[in-house]
């Protein structure tokens, strides 16, 4: 794949794990789930080549047919814990963010299983809780308010996020969250970065913006101990990102970026990711602190220790967790090894379904 390609399969989020989603309007994916069947064969179909096998539609209870027993693992001490405990420590935090792989049914449903549990402790708490969504760009809040006011179909509200071209991911994988939201008064709250933003950061770089973009974006730490390390785990994973080939654009001095510049760029879009996540959590947060908590579904590479929880933290003295959904029996997969040994807590879905 010539880097030109690359450019504009990855600019607008990059990370195999990290991110966003998959646009289905003009094919440019805001990152891909390491083991996505699906995008891999869209992938292959955009360049010509024959699929291996069919892409299946996504049932509207996909997440309820991945239902499984769960249970936790405190990752410091190798403690294992009950699904109960696991959620009684979790309740102790500000924030809670859970990485998911966007297609992946059974992280959908250890996210739902969560935030169900998170809003039964709130009786006895007394909290409010928020549901923070990398997949919803932060200008559509208002249209999250109202679908959770009531008066909006879930149909309404897809259109009114614009969630096939911002975001890709067939709805029915979060559809349970909303809901819940919806019947159990939890809050929605918009994360997403504009498309645009990140699209500009990874073809130009950081040095390359104007002024005006400058000015809008979050404050960065593009130094975030061990940060940079993961980013490049990651991508080492991700096939067919060469040295060689033309670049989609070139820095201010004009010349083709180098393979190592083109990675810097796509590191800086991805920190300004994180940091505009982190920036909106922590706000939403201080409004009415210590009222409120905040469960943040976000990609796997986002909510690692080093990515929204650290960059809140920095904000505000808030207490935020990463959470990482797995199965007991997973495959080793590069890159994500490194995150499931490094997340704080794990969520263990048993092999066998639950009980329905």
């Amino acid at each position: 794949m010539r880097i030109s390609s690359l450019v504009t399969t990855l600019s607008l989020g990059f990370l195999s794990v990290a991110c966003a989603g998959a646009n289905r309007g003009d094919r440019g994916p805001i990152g891909r789930t390491l083991d996505s069947e699906r995008h891999a064969a869209e992938e292959s179909a955009e360049q010509g080549e024959p699929e291996s096998t069919p892409v299946a539609e996504v049932p509207d209870d996909v997440v309820q047919q991945a239902a499984a027993e769960l249970s936790g693992l405190r990752t410091a001490d190798r403690a294992a814990l009950s699904f109960e405990t696991t959620m009684t420590y979790l309740a102790s935090a500000d924030a809670i963010c859970i990485g998911e792989r966007h297609d992946d049914a059974a992280d959908h449903y250890a996210e739902l299983r969560t935030v169900q549990a998170l809003l039964e402790r709130r009786r006895l708490r007394g909290y409010e809780l928020g549901i923070g969504l990398e997949m919803v760009n932060a200008s559509y809040q208002s249209a999250l308010q109202s679908y959770v006011e009531g008066g909006v179909s879930d149909a309404a509200l897809e259109e009114n996020v614009s969630w096939g071209t911002e975001w890709g991911f067939d709805f029915s994988y979060s559809r349970p969250v909303f809901r819940e939201s919806l019947v159990r008064f939890g809050s929605l709250v918009a994360l997403g970065v504009p498309r645009q933003v990140t699209r500009d950061v990874a073809t130009k770089g950081l040095a390359g913006l104007n002024p005006n973009q400058r000015r809008a974006l979050p404050e960065l730490d593009l130094h975030v101990a061990g940060h940079r390390a993961v980013f490049d785990a990651l991508m080492t994973a991700h096939p067919g990102l060469e040295s060689s080939g033309e670049a989609a654009q070139g820095g201010p001095s004009g010349h083709a970026p180098s393979h190592a510049e083109q990675l810097d760029r796509f590191y800086e879009a991805q920190v300004v990711w994180d940091e505009a996540m982190a920036e909106r959590a922590a706000n939403w947060l201080t409004q009415r602190y210590p009222g409120r908590k905040l469960v943040i579904l976000a990609g796997a590479a986002h909510c690692h220790p080093t990515a929204i929880p650290a960059r809140i933290r920095r904000r505000a003295a808030f207490t935020v967790v990463s959470v990482l959904p797995k199965a007991k029996d997973e495959p080793s997969q590069p890159g994500r090894d490194r995150l499931v040994s490094e997340y704080e807590y794990l969520l263990v879905r048993d092999s066998s379904p639950a009980a329905r």
